[in-house]
């Protein structure tokens, strides 16, 4: 993990609510509790060989929820003048991203699942995919 600082809420790590016994652990994520946001769309990545870039884009307004099922991701995150990388291998562990903040997923192994839950539904008007656009956008820092 690098020791820049983004800009504040713009990514953060949270510990997702686990509850454990005999019968193994059950993890949730909630609207209002754990969520500062409705989730509108559920999706997942997986299949991906290791080392794989996913993502690569930033969103104009959709929030999301990352979340490693199972495998391990590296997310870099970008707000446009600084950059961290997390990394996400825990079922119950999330990251929240907030809109506008570059994305590069990297998968570490072929078994990892990586759930997204987005405040928007599908958009392709809410992607940005060129770098220089987003840096526009974000302006000087």
């Amino acid at each position: 993990m690098t020791t820049h600082r983004l800009k504040p809420g713009c990514a953060t790590l949270f510990d997702i609510r686990t509850f454990t016994d005999a019968r193994g652990a059950l993890s949730v994520v909630e609207e209002g509790v754990d969520l500062p946001f409705s989730p509108r769309r559920l999706y997942y990545l997986y299949g991906s060989n290791s080392g794989q870039v996913r993502a690569d884009h930033a969103h104009r307004t959709e929030r999301q929820c990352l979340i490693a099922i199972a495998g391990a991701a590296e997310i870099d995150v970008d707000d446009g003048r600084d950059r961290r990388t997390f990394v996400l291998d825990r079922p119950d562990q999330g990251l929240l991203l907030e809109p506008v903040a570059w994305v590069v997923v990297r998968f570490r192994d072929a078994a990892s699942v990586l759930a997204v839950l987005a405040s928007n539904s599908y958009d392709a008007d809410d992607y940005i995919h060129e770098y220089e656009e987003f840096r526009s956008l974000v302006g000087p820092q």
